[in-house]
C-alpha cells in the first residue's frame, strides 16, 4: 500500500526491528526514538526499507546495533536530514546524501552503545551536502566510490574511509582535539582531494605540536590551496609528507594562543570555521546570549534553525 507521513515524537521499538517499510511511504519525521535491539540480523534494523521512501528527517534518535538498513532495490528519494543522532551500523544500497544539523548543533553519526559503527553504501557514493553539519564518529565504506563533503564534517577521533575522500571548495573539515595523541583524523584507503578547501583544528591544542589529520593514498591526492585555522589564536602551518604509497596531511601549531577549548555556544564555532571576523562574531553572539534579552530570542532561534530550514527548503 501507500502511506503519507509517519510522525514519531515518542518511542518505536521492537526486538525484531523498529520501523520497517515494504511499500511506498511519503515522509518519516522522527523527533523521538526509533530503536532496535536486534544485533543478529542486519535487516532487523531500527529503520529498514525494502520499498520507496520520499524523505527521512531525524531530529531525535535512531538507534540499534543496525540503525538503518536499505535493501538492494529500495530507495530513499531525497537526502537524509539528520539534526539528531543515528547510532549504529548503516547499510545502504544506493547513492545517498546526508543533510541537516547546524553550526551550533551538529547532527551525529556514531556507533551503537559505545561501539564503533560502519556506514556501508555497497559501492555507492556518500555525500554530505552544502547544508550538512555532521559529527562523524564511525567508519565509512564506499568501496570504489567516494565520500564527498560539501558541508561541515567534524571528527574527534581517527575514522577510516574505504574509498576516496573529496572535499568541496566551500566545505570544512573540523578536527577536534582532546590531547596530543587523541584527536580527529581520516584514514583514507584511496585518494583525498581537498583542493582550495578548508580545515580547522579546535580543542585542547598545544603550540609546537604536529597533528597528522589525513592519511591517504598518494596517487590522486591533492591538498593544494588549503585554508587552515585554529581555535585560540594559534598559527597553523599545513604540510604533506609522502611515505611509501601514502600522502599525509599534517597541521603544525605555533604561536602563543590560548591553550584549551574556547567556551560558549558560538565562539568555538567561529574559531573552528576560520579566521577573519568569524571568531569575533561568535564571541559577540555569546555575550548577547548571556544578557538574556528576550528581544534577541527570535534571532537566536532563527540562527540555530538555519540548517534545518535550508534542508526543508530543498525537500
Amino acid at each position: 500500500g501507500t502511506l503519507g507521513t509517519i510522525t514519531n515524537s515518542g518511542l518505536i521499538s521492537g526486538q525484531g526491528g523498529g520501523l520497517s517499510n515494504g511499500s511506498i511511504l511519503g515522509t518519516i519525521l522522527n523527533s523521538g526514538t526509533i530503536l532496535s535491539n536486534n544485533a543478529l540480523n542486519t535487516s532487523s534494523a531500527a529503520f529498514s526499507n525494502r520499498g520507496t521512501v520520499t524523505a527521512l528527517t531525524n531530529s531525535g534518535l535512531i538507534s540499534g546495533p543496525n540503525a538503518m538498513y536499505l535493501n538492494s532495490g529500495s530507495t530513499i528519494l531525497s537526502a537524509i536530514s539528520n539534526s539528531g543522532t543515528i547510532a549504529g551500523n548503516i547499510n545502504l544500497s544506493q547513492d545517498i546524501i546526508f543533510t541537516g544539523g547546524n553550526v551550533s548543533a551538529l547532527g551525529t553519526l556514531m556507533g551503537y552503545n559505545g561501539s564503533v559503527g560502519t556506514i556501508s553504501t555497497n559501492d555507492h557514493d556518500l555525500t554530505f551536502d552544502a547544508n550538512a553539519a555532521q559529527l562523524l564518529a564511525e567508519e565509512i565504506n564506499v568501496a570504489a566510490h567516494s565520500v564527498i563533503n560539501n558541508g561541515i564534517l567534524r571528527v574527534n577521533a581517527t575514522h577510516s574511509i574505504t574509498g576516496t575522500y573529496v572535499q568541496g571548495a566551500a566545505a570544512w573539515l573540523i578536527i577536534g582535539v582532546t590531547d596530543t595523541t587523541h584527536y580527529g583524523a581520516l584514514d583514507v584507503s584511496g585518494s583525498a582531494t581537498l583542493t582550495n578547501s578548508s580545515v580547522s583544528i579546535t580543542g585542547n591544542l598545544t603550540s609546537g605540536h604536529s597533528y597528522t589529520i589525513i592519511h591517504a593514498a598518494s596517487i590522486g591526492t591533492d591538498y593544494s590551496g588549503l585554508t587552515t585555522s585554529a581555535s585560540g589564536g594559534f598559527t597553523v602551518t599545513a604540510s604533506s609528507i609522502i611515505s611509501g604509497s601514502f600522502d599525509d596531511l599534517i597541521l603544525t601549531l605555533s604561536g602563543t594562543g590560548s591553550i584549551g577549548s574556547i567556551s560558549g555556544t558560538y565562539a568555538p564555532i567561529g574559531a573552528a570555521l576560520g579566521g577573519g571576523v568569524a571568531p569575533g562574531i561568535g564571541a559577540t553572539l555569546d555575550q548577547i546570549l548571556a544578557n538574556s534579552n528576550p528581544d534577541f530570542t527570535p534571532i537566536f532561534t532563527a540562527l540555530n534553525n538555519l540548517g534545518a530550514q535550508s534542508s526543508a527548503a530543498e525537500q
